[in-house]
């Protein structure tokens, strides 16, 4: 799982924690930074970001991790991978 599928699948977790951290009984520094953070989480461009970042990792991850990761590939199945990719990302 990526760190974006993490973010995605706790996004209500993650808003209810910094909405806890920016009570007045932490620090002022804690509350200045959760609420922040806070609204950038909840900035429709930032939203919007993590669906197309999601969208491009499902496309590119197992190429990525075949290309990048394994111990040896041959240059047909490089290609072959890369092609798909590019295929999807046409669709």
């Amino acid at each position: 799982m990526s760190s974006i599928d993490t973010v995605m699948s706790k996004y209500s977790v993650i808003s209810d924690t910094l909405e806890t951290l920016s009570q007045p009984r932490y620090d002022s520094e804690t509350i200045t930074v959760s609420t922040g953070l806070q609204a950038r989480l909840y900035d429709f461009r930032v939203i919007l970001c993590m669906h197309i970042l999601k969208m491009v990792h499902d496309i590119t991850g197992p190429a990525s991790r075949q290309l990048l990761q394994s111990v040896a590939i041959d240059l047909g199945s490089a290609t072959a991978l890369l092609s798909k990719c590019r295929r999807k990302f046409d669709e």
